[in-house]
């Protein structure tokens, strides 16, 4: 069977999620905002680079939209890049159609800045300038001592409203969101995530677990300030591009995003007109992406007195009524809340390689600790019959 060939010690893979969590750590280290950092009172502001610009009377000119609050001219500002490395400019100039000299530029507004210092090979389309609060928020975040983050109770993950993570800074903030939501019909409740103790998030930094999550988009202190970020403006995210594929830590942050979306409309008890086929339309695209990912198999090997290869048992596990389900986990942190590495080994599989086992069984079950996303034989042969079809 193909789910046999791709064998692997557990041991052998098994520190690379640890050097992820150290880089991503590094990175939170990098990324602060230096303490001398001028405090401005001047609510969510930001900029967003659309196109650059070099002419030959002006200089460097960045185009682009204001898409939150208003920016002015002499406004000291961040420039967060798509890579998440930030830069600290000024600007110069703000200009409207390309004529008009103006100092000051609202929400909506497209218009052309310079910036004191920057060219076209410091500032590209789609990095974001920002000033007063959002600016400082990654200083804010990096060095609190405490978060809290919304989960949902019916999915026991991060609540994705809107397809987004919210964070909050005070725990008052966060406990006035849960009074807002429960006015929806939706249960939520609040964690609490430490600087020192990060049980909830199994011991890594809120925002490198978020990566895990696939939650890439963060609102902060929803309802009061309301300041949007991605995720990589903390943390950016790791570069695995110089490890051989074999060697790199197996993730999965789009499927458990789509799954953590997915779940939550499934398991809300709301119902709304059109509901039936927005789920259908969310489940076809929640398979088509779980689809693509590459899960860990428990694995042990029997021991045997002979010189002879041991044989290979796979881990099984079975609910209150005796039946066995095949566990799929999407990344390590998952694996490690069943197993014990002293005991259990890992192999790899394919989505389809998971499914077929585990239809060999009563079903397959994804992150039984996590998203518990569980698959009955009899609803792969409904979602996957033509996985079924080739496998007899």
């Amino acid at each position: 069977m193909s789910l046999f060939k791709r064998t692997k010690k557990l041991h052998q893979v098994e520190e690379q999620p640890e050097k992820m969590v150290e880089t991503m750590e590094q990175e939170v280290k990098e990324a602060s905002v230096p303490e001398q950092a001028e405090k401005k009172e001047e609510g969510q502001a930001f900029f967003v680079v659309q196109e650059v610009f070099e002419l030959e009377e002006k200089g460097c000119v960045f185009a682009g939209v204001v898409a939150g609050g208003s920016i002015h001219k002499d406004d000291k500002v961040t420039i967060r890049k798509t890579d998440g490395r930030k830069l600290e400019s000024v600007i110069t100039s703000i200009e409207l159609d390309g004529t008009y000299q103006i100092m000051e530029a609202a929400k909506g507004m497209s218009v052309a800045i310079s910036l004191e210092g920057m060219g076209k090979e410091d500032v590209s389309k789609g990095d974001r300038i920002l000033v007063g609060e959002e600016s400082k928020i990654i200083e804010e975040l990096t060095n609190a001592e405490e978060l809290y983050v919304l989960y949902d109770e019916q999915t026991g993950l991060p609540f994705v409203g809107m397809l987004c993570a919210e964070v909050y800074t005070k725990k008052e903030y966060a406990e006035q969101a849960v009074e807002h939501y429960k006015n929806v019909f939706k249960t939520l409740t609040v964690k609490t995530v430490t600087r020192e103790n990060s049980e909830v998030t199994n011991g890594m930094p809120l925002f490198a677990y978020f990566y895990y999550l696939g939650l890439e988009q963060i609102v902060i202190d929803n309802g009061v300030r309301g300041i949007m970020i991605n995720r990589g403006e903390v943390i950016p995210a790791p570069d695995w591009s110089s490890v051989p594929q074999e060697q790199r830590p197996v993730m999965n942050p789009a499927v458990r995003f789509k799954l953590n979306c997915y779940l939550a409309q499934v398991r809300s008890g709301i119902t709304y007109e059109g509901q039936k086929e927005h789920l259908e339309l969310q489940e076809k695209d929640t398979i088509e992406t779980m689809k693509q990912g590459v899960y860990i198999v428990p694995i042990k090997k029997e021991e045997v007195d002979s010189s002879e290869k041991p044989p290979i048992s796979i881990g099984i596990m079975r609910d209150n009524q005796g039946r066995g389900f095949l566990p799929l986990f999407t990344d390590w942190m998952e694996y490690h809340k069943i197993y014990d590495t002293k005991e259990w080994s890992a192999m790899l599989c394919t989505f389809q390689e998971g499914i077929t086992v585990g239809y060999e069984n009563d079903g397959t079950v994804i992150n039984p600790l996590g998203e518990n996303m569980t698959l009955t034989k009899e609803l792969i042969e409904s979602l996957f019959p033509e996985m079924i079809c080739e496998k007899q």
